[in-house]
């Protein structure tokens, strides 16, 4: 539970860009100082300090970003969760901004409720001061309507809306700085997926028609509780949901409860990462464990639909046909389907038949048919991600890829580390293999 007060949050449009401007120019002038080094050094030498920089660079980024808050905050959440693009180092660094954000005073919250509301805060009967949860736009507070119905209201902070239409044009020079200092890539595609996905986070509105939709796809899963939206008491800035309470993410991957339990949750949450992908092609592709809670009996409870990503119909079936080409260990098959999904070297080159086997040995490990395979046990696939991403990551700075598959590959890496956590076990090969078949169609 959040109960801090903070009232730290920089809404001041020339502070954020003054810092931003003085982040960038920062990493500008440590980028212009390293490369004179570079001249003068060996290629092992030059692979050193590039790295070094980049871990420099990569706090300076963190500590800005994360005292700023709001959207340039969320931005670096999004590339925390980007496996393989940065050194491993560096990588570590950007995962520190997925902590829980400090909350903001109730005294701008009970405002905010008041005027985003209007008409409609006469059905609510009391909100509670202290907040339920905090995140980096918004916060959450219980609350009781006067109907009886015990809620939740997910907040916007005031302005950030303003504060982060403020922010994007100036970090994406930011990030144009960081991705200059690993690759050669344009980056116009990642930050237009991130941005779009980005924007509708602030829109309460689309997160509860999300949350309504996937709600009705769910609807036969007696596994999956979607909190109720209360349409008569939300708006923009104001979300207003059933109150549904769970086992925390922190007890649930504790020694409280038994293994056996761990594996239902873990195949409820995979199964509905199947149908997001192949199925419905409606994903919620926030991983984040906190915006998961558990219950006794095997259900699930999800919360926080404001990052949810459409996948285009043909790119489910390519996806499919690539994983399916790799159980079947058919990779003389993978650069023709890995092209036809959208990913191919800059150079042109065909990928390294060493890459795509290393990379098939570890993320097939867990799939094999008829295998009950159990993450954190038996073998830990996250950390060999990881190992990869560190052995990998010069080639990966070549690579281009589509915008469709940052939140697709976010999502299911994310999960990984979830099960991790879970020390799950159970027949993800068998279960997987019925989407793949039938999206590769």
């Amino acid at each position: 539970m959040a109960d801090k007060q903070n009232s730290d949050l920089i809404t001041s449009a020339f502070s954020r860009m003054f810092k931003i401007g003085t982040l960038m120019g920062t990493i500008g002038t440590s980028m212009a100082f390293d490369s004179l080094k570079y001249f003068w050094g060996t290629d092992k030498t030059r692979e050193e300090l590039k790295e070094e920089n980049i871990i420099r660079n990569m706090y300076r980024v963190a500590e800005t970003l994360g005292n700023l808050k709001g959207g340039v905050m969320k931005i670096g959440q999004m590339l925390s969760l980007q496996e393989g693009f940065f050194p491993p180092e560096a990588m570590q660094i950007l995962r520190s901004l997925q902590r829980e954000a400090p909350a903001v005073p109730f005294t701008a919250i009970s405002k905010q409720i008041k005027n985003s509301l209007k008409d409609k805060y006469a059905l609510i009967k009391h909100v509670e001061p202290v907040a339920y949860a905090s995140a980096s736009i918004g916060q959450v507070h219980r609350a009781q309507l006067k109907n009886g119905a015990e809620v939740v209201l997910k907040v916007q902070y005031p302005g950030i809306d303003r504060v982060i239409a403020a922010d994007m044009k100036n970090l994406k020079g930011v990030m144009k700085l960081i991705f200059s200092m690993f690759t050669s890539l344009n980056m116009e595609p990642i930050w237009q997926e991130v941005n779009q996905r980005l924007q509708e986070e602030l829109d309460y509105e689309r997160e509860a028609s999300n949350m309504e939709k996937i709600s009705r796809l769910q609807s036969n899963n007696p596994d999956i509780i979607i909190p109720k939206v209360w349409r008569e008491a939300s708006s923009r800035r104001v979300l207003c949901m059933s109150f549904e309470e769970g086992i925390s993410p922190e007890d649930a991957c504790s020694d409280k409860y038994p293994q056996k339990l761990k594996n239902k949750w873990a195949q409820v949450i995979f199964k509905m990462l199947m149908e997001g992908i192949f199925v419905s092609r409606f994903l919620h592709a926030d991983p984040n464990l906190s915006n998961f809670s558990f219950c006794e009996d095997g259900r699930i409870i999800v919360y926080d639909f404001g990052c949810v990503k459409e996948v285009p119909v043909e790119f489910a079936r390519s996806y499919a046909r690539i994983a399916l080409a790799v159980l079947e260990k058919r990779y003389d098959d993978v650069p023709a389907e890995l092209e036809q999904l959208g990913v191919r070297r800059v150079d042109g080159l065909p990928f390294d038949r060493r890459l795509i086997e290393d990379y098939a040995g570890v993320l097939t490990e867990p799939f094999h048919p008829g295998q009950n395979f159990a993450f954190g046990q038996d073998n830990n696939i996250f950390e060999a991600i990881r190992n990869l991403g560190a052995q990998y990551w010069h080639e990966a700075t070549g690579i281009e890829f589509p915008r469709d598959l940052v939140f697709i590959n976010r999502t299911t890496i994310g999960h990984f580390g979830n099960f991790n956590r879970l020390k799950a076990q159970g027949p993800w090969g068998d279960m997987m293999i019925k989407y793949l078949k039938q999206a590769a169609r």
